[in-house]
């Protein structure tokens, strides 16, 4: 079930980017970020949730800390994507709005991961 949603939502951060969805095209960098970034919060869940039942009500970066912990070549690329992802996903006065580029890169790493977890 859950690999259905990433999936999901791994296909509509590549529609945010392609301009398939109904968004202003200053708005579809960091959509498509949110969209990953949930995507990647999910693989997270399911990862953790399969080793520890109780853990799910615990914050993400817990949870990533416990899957690096678990297993350093997944669980250490997960916290820098979603650190990364997390970074896009707010505007700041001052930074400049992440790149169609960056973006795809970072959605690249979640299905690495996806394919992984």
């Amino acid at each position: 079930m859950a690999g259905d949603s990433v999936s999901q939502l791994l296909a509509a951060a590549r529609d945010a980017l392609d301009g398939a969805l109904s968004l202003p095209a200053s708005r579809c960098t960091r959509a498509a970020a949110l969209f990953a970034r949930s995507a990647l919060e999910s693989l997270v869940d399911d990862a953790v949730e399969r080793r520890d039942p109780g853990a799910c009500r615990a914050s993400m970066r817990v949870k990533l800390i416990c899957l690096a912990t678990l297993d350093a070549d997944i669980g250490r690329p997960a916290s820098w994507a979603w650190h990364a992802l997390s970074e896009t996903c707010h505007q700041h006065a001052y930074e400049l709005t992440p790149t169609t580029v960056e973006i795809m890169d970072l959605l690249g790493q979640v299905r690495l991961l996806a394919a992984r977890i």
